[in-house]
């Protein structure tokens, strides 16, 4: 009778034991991981990512290196990536090379990140801020979008390179409100910022980190910052949103892998990713660097990828801006 009675019992425990031989394993890096970042050392996106890495290191039992390969639009970054992506290599996507890039470079117009690539986590954004010169008679979004419409396309506003979210921001203010500007890129952030503050341009629009320190000297003022919310540390400040409902374009930063990554690897980095975004310590070095904490898993990141490239392409279409 016993072997009878006991049958069942070893026939579920011989099961139990399959099922869990069959299960895979949670993946946990075994070497190494590398993060291409395409700008330089010390850069805004380099140091977000180096404080979230060495959280990561910790969580993921494994050391992190950042590798920085500097160069218009991403191109030398992405190019290393493909070459040598492995589930150990990560690349670092910022809004300007994944959604702007390839639609401004022939170079990249075959490249979609959010199809090309698996989305592993956000790491940071940041916000772009317009401002202008401290005895300026504009103090509001609205005052810039009246003057632009008092004299179409002599306002003037001083951006970065064509291929930058604020230049573009400037692009899709245009396009919302209806209006014209005198878009002035400049190379260098430095010569934008003096011509706006001595009052040569009537306008500035950079991220964040770029005119606050003239701005908290006085020099400068801010009209809006293009963020959804008032973000700590900037409450005192007037948003887009409260003249232009949804004019919020965002600078978001975040982590890709190798199409055909293991699902248990890309789960394993994005826990780490995230719970770092979530550190309080993390959350405050970043808002020092003008930045904020953007702690989304793969699906999130993926379908900021996919909008973010949707938005700047049409933006870019109606404002006749042909790739390069």
């Amino acid at each position: 009778m016993r072997p009878t009675l006991f049958r069942p019992i070893r026939a579920l425990l011989a099961g139990l034991c399959l099922a869990a031989l069959a299960a895979p394993a949670a993946a946990q890096p075994t070497r190494p991981i590398k993060i291409i970042v395409p700008s330089g050392a010390g850069s805004g996106p380099d140091s977000a990512v180096r404080l979230l890495a060495s959280k990561m290191s910790t969580a993921l039992g494994q050391p992190i290196v950042i590798d920085n390969k500097v160069g218009a639009g991403g191109v030398p970054a992405l190019r290393a990536f493909q070459t040598q992506g492995d589930d150990h290599t990560l690349l670092m996507t910022i809004t300007s090379t994944a959604a702007i890039a390839p639609a401004t470079m022939k170079v990249l117009a075959d490249v979609d990140f959010a199809r090309d690539f698996e989305a592993v986590a956000g790491v940071n954004q940041t916000f772009v801020i317009f401002a202008t010169a401290a005895g300026s008679e504009a103090k509001s979004l609205d005052d810039m979008i009246r003057m632009a419409r008092e004299r179409p396309g002599e306002v003037s506003v001083a951006t970065p390179n064509v291929n930058s979210l604020a230049n573009l921001a400037v692009r899709l203010l245009e396009q919302r409100a209806k209006v014209k500007f005198n878009i002035v890129p400049h190379a260098r952030s430095p010569e934008a910022l003096g011509a706006v503050a001595s009052g040569q341009v009537a306008f500035h629009s950079d991220a964040i980190a770029v005119p606050m320190p003239l701005v908290r000297s006085g020099r400068l003022k801010v009209v809006a910052v293009l963020s959804p919310t008032r973000m700590p540390g900037l409450e005192a400040y007037p948003i887009g949103n409260d003249t232009l409902p949804g004019f919020d374009p965002v600078g978001r930063f975040g982590l890709v892998a190798p199409k055909g990554t293991p699902k248990a690897m890309i789960d394993a980095i994005a826990k780490a990713a995230v719970d770092a975004g979530k550190d309080p310590e993390i959350q405050a070095k970043l808002a020092d660097l003008g930045s904020y904490p953007l702690p989304v898993g793969p699906a999130e990141f993926r379908d900021f990828l996919r909008q973010e490239a949707d938005l700047w392409a049409k933006v870019m279409k109606e404002a006749g801006i042909e790739p390069q």
